[in-house]
C-alpha cells in the first residue's frame, strides 16, 4: 500500500473486516447468510434463556451469566463493531457450554421428594 500498488481501501476488501457485525456477514454470505445467523441468535438466546428459567438451582449463576454475556456481545455485535470470525466462536461456545453443563434438558426441574 505504501508503494502505490493498492489502494487503502483493498485491504479491507481482502481482509472482510469492515467493522460492523452485520455487515461481516452480509458482505460475503448474502442475505440468507444474515438470516441464518439471524436464527442462530435468536436459537441460541431462547437455549440460554430456558437453561437461566428453567435450570437447576445450583446452576442459576452460572446461567445469569452466561445469558447476560451472551446478550451484551450480541448488542455489540450487531451495533457497534464486530468480526464475524471471532465473534461466532464466542456466540457457539456459549450455547455448548450451557448446554454441557445443564445436560441439555431444558424440561423443569422437580425437587426431591422425601419419602
Amino acid at each position: 500500500m505504501q508503494q502505490g500498488r493498492y489502494a487503502a481501501y483493498e485491504d479491507t476488501l481482502i481482509s472482510g473486516n469492515y467493522h460492523h457485525g452485520l455487515l461481516t456477514i452480509l458482505i460475503p454470505f448474502g442475505i440468507f447468510g444474515l438470516l441464518g445467523f439471524f436464527w442462530f441468535a435468536g436459537a441460541g438466546w431462547w437455549v440460554l434463556y430456558q437453561n437461566y428459567r428453567r435450570g437447576a438451582p445450583h446452576l442459576h449463576m452460572i446461567n445469569a451469566f452466561l445469558l447476560s454475556y451472551y446478550t451484551a456481545r450480541l448488542l455489540f455485535y450487531s451495533t457497534f463493531y464486530g468480526q464475524f470470525d471471532i465473534e461466532f466462536v464466542v456466540f457457539t461456545s456459549c450455547v455448548a457450554l450451557s448446554l454441557a453443563i445443564n445436560h441439555n434438558r431444558t424440561e423443569a426441574v422437580q425437587p426431591a421428594r422425601v419419602s
